[in-house]
């Protein structure tokens, strides 16, 4: 790593060229480099289903992709000035969807499948979607979308690979188009049309891609409202590219048991929702791009599910968050059957969230020989800014990785200065990676975005001499729970609606499973006050109670509070802003009463950390050799 006026600069290998005239449609089906493995007319498959075992080939997927687009088109009325959103779990047709749209020029609005429908509704409504494709299971959503203003033509159902085996030739449901319905029948158009059919349609990129939004995705906002992050085409197509020349994926099909991925060869586990960044850049795209076949998993269903598949499909590479590592290390009794069938696994990624050095040290004690690794980026980086190399086989515990290529950072000190080496300091980072901005939030942008392509990521690190970048703590105020963000002003707004809170301020609760829960602090009012005075701890339990069911029952799950504590007043500073840090520094005394309140109680919430994690300083630890099945 090179260091120029405390800017600092990737020093692996770097991509020569960032196509900037491509739109994403074009990059997966048009553009065949000579750093690209050629998959076409190999056979080879670059999707799997784990359940049916069906599987897509480069050419079923543009296929599929071009009467879909095609679909969307004359049955929608959906061009270049549409928006879309996706709901969906990761299914065989999410990549052609996607594509899809930008090959009609629209943009493309992922939303996670498991919103609730008062949530969902204010993405669509925030996002202004013309239409949804969404998972044919989920009726919810469909009259959230009907509720969003959303035409129940323009409402198209995406149905699981083994309903569509069992009901084969189902082009409509209540009225709705499915996917594999549209698509058959605009297939029969093609036949009647022919091709140009499918050209009149096509979007042509005529601007820099660098300009051109393709994906509206959503983070967590410090005001607690969604923000939508406008990502353009090159965003993506720029992270596949630095992802590739990170992990040295050879350029050739079958390159050979000695390197850590083999085009046409490997598989990759993709159960990590593609709705999320990480899931859709890193995990699906890049994959998907390079020839390495992805196993679609809709979800995780347990460590042994996970574990079958990996086994059946003969899984090469494991993306995963540290909750699922958790569950991998703790429940022994399963893993311990299927460790010695997984010699075909070389590689694991730990992303979403930071993973603790017990719990790493436990996974490669649990899995030897496996090279191992984490990655570091936000939406807003669309996907990764830092990961660890590949070159070596030792892992350093506590480290984030290294600058991929083509990125450059620095660690900036409170008062705008630079930081020095081994000094913590805010991590800023510039890339073709970095996207364009936040959508119609001119505030937030001008805070995050600055000047010279800068990006503010709000999380304090440390940067090593040899490179290794450390994360050390979130200088904003997000939870981050199992990979997921929560603004704690989210959560503090709806608590402050209920009668019974006079305050509140809401932290991150330290958790083994899941990382992060949200942790309540609340200040009662005086009605409040008067009935706890009068009826005892019974009713302090009760308003407790009330509170998490409060979130609940309006909040998404990975949002609801892991325990309330009542406390006398909030702290704040004169200005009125929340001292967080402050509550921080109760927790360990409020952990006893946190513990019996949940087994007192009716087991609501999850399950209180049984103590703190501990720190622990940076360490290496080699992986030796592994033997293939």
């Amino acid at each position: 790593m090179t260091n120029t006026s405390k800017i600092y600069s990737s020093s692996g290998p770097q991509v020569d060229d960032f196509p900037t005239d491509l739109d994403y449609y074009d990059f997966f089906f048009k553009y065949w480099p000579a750093t690209r493995p050629d998959i076409r007319t190999s056979g080879i498959p670059v999707l799997i289903d784990e359940e049916t075992g069906i599987s897509r080939t480069i050419e079923d997927l543009q296929s599929r992709t071009d009467a879909l687009s095609l679909g969307l088109s004359r049955e929608l009325g959906l061009g270049r000035t549409s928006i879309v959103c996706l709901c969906s779990p990761n299914t065989l047709d999410y990549l052609p969807a996607v594509l899809a749209v930008h090959r009609l020029g629209g943009i493309l609005a992922p939303v996670n499948p498991n919103l609730p429908p008062q949530e969902l509704q204010q993405q669509l409504r925030m996002s202004k979607a013309d239409a949804i494709l969404v998972a044919d299971a989920e009726p919810t959503r469909i009259q959230a979308a009907l509720r969003a203003g959303i035409p129940s033509e323009r409402i198209v159902l995406i149905r699981h690979p083994s309903a569509v085996q069992e009901q084969h030739g189902l082009r409509a449901i209540d009225g709705r188009w499915t996917v594999d319905g549209l698509i058959d029948h605009v297939q029969n158009l093609i036949r009647q049309e022919g091709r140009e059919a499918l050209e009149a349609c096509r979007f042509r990129l005529s601007e820099d891609n660098r300009t051109r939004t393709a994906f509206l995705s959503f983070s967590s906002g410090t005001s607690g409202l969604p923000k939508g992050v406008r990502i353009s085409h090159q965003n993506p197509i720029a992270n596949v590219l630095q992802h590739c020349a990170h992990m040295k994926i050879p350029a050739c099909l079958h390159a050979g048991h000695h390197h850590l991925f083999e085009p046409g060869q490997d598989r990759a586990l993709g159960m990590l929702p593609w709705f999320h960044i990480y899931g859709l850049v890193v995990v699906l795209s890049t994959s998907v791009w390079a020839g390495i076949g992805v196993v679609c998993v809709p979800r995780f269903r347990g460590t042994e599910a996970l574990l079958q598949t990996t086994v059946r499909h003969k899984v090469s590479h494991w993306y995963l968050v540290p909750p699922i590592i958790v569950k991998l290390t703790k429940e022994e009794a399963i893993t311990d059957q299927y460790v010695g069938q997984l010699g075909h696994l070389k590689y694991t990624v730990s992303g979403a969230a930071p993973l603790k050095d017990d719990l790493a040290r436990a996974f490669l004690l649990k899995f030897p020989g496996m090279r191992f690794g984490q990655g570091y980026g936000l939406t807003e980086t669309c996907a990764t800014v830092v990961m660890s190399p590949t070159s070596s086989q030792d892992y350093v515990f506590g480290s984030a990785g290294v600058l991929i290529p083509n990125t450059q950072a620095r660690i900036v000190r409170p008062d705008g200065s630079d930081a020095g080496p081994d000094e913590p300091g805010e991590l800023w980072v510039r890339g073709p990676q970095v996207s364009m901005g936040y959508l119609e939030n001119e505030k937030e942008t001008s805070q995050s975005y600055l000047p010279g392509g800068w990006f503010r990521t709000g999380d304090e690190v440390v940067l090593q001499a040899a490179g290794l970048i450390f994360v050390v703590d979130r200088l904003k105020e997000m939870i981050k729970v199992k990979g997921y963000q929560v603004a704690p002003a989210e959560l503090e707004g709806l608590l402050l609606d209920s009668r019974d809170v006079l305050d509140v301020g809401v932290v991150g609760l330290p958790d083994e499973e899941s990382g992060e829960l949200p942790l309540a602090f609340v200040s009662l009012s005086s009605s409040a006050q008067e009935r706890v005075q009068r009826l005892g701890r019974s009713e302090e339990v009760r308003i407790i109670e009330s509170l998490m069911d409060l979130v609940r029952s309006t909040k998404i799950r990975y949002k609801h509070l892991g325990s309330v504590v009542i406390i006398p007043e909030i702290p704040k500073n004169p200005s009125g802003k929340i001292l967080r840090k402050e509550l921080k520094k109760l927790i360990p005394a409020h952990l006893p009463t946190m513990k019996a309140m949940q087994s007192s109680s009716r087991q609501v919430g999850t399950a209180l950390p049984t103590a703190l994690p501990s720190t622990s300083q940076p360490a290496i630890i080699k992986s030796g050799p592994r033997s293939r099945l």
